[in-house]
């Protein structure tokens, strides 16, 4: 069997988030969801300034780019780099 590709797919799969990685953030989904309906919108379909009165400790925003910056770096320590 060739396993090239499995290989390389592992290779090119990101490293896990680990539980002291992630950001302390709270999201209040029920009333997100309840504010969202209040309107006759999903909920992605919010402003990011709708969505943020939701969350605790932190941004739509930064929480994008914490998100993105998970898939860019390959390894740990370049993710630990990144955020320090």
């Amino acid at each position: 069997m060739d396993y090239s590709k499995y290989m390389s797919e592992l290779i090119n799969t990101p490293a896990p988030i680990l539980a002291d990685q992630l950001p302390d953030t709270s999201i209040d989904f029920a009333g997100l969801m309840a504010y969202a309906r209040s309107k006759g919108v999903k909920a992605g379909d919010l402003t990011d300034e709708e969505k943020n009165r939701f969350i605790k400790g932190d941004t739509v925003e930064s929480l994008q780019k914490k998100v993105k910056m998970t898939i860019k770096y390959d390894n740990i320590s370049e993710w630990n780099s990144a955020i320090s």
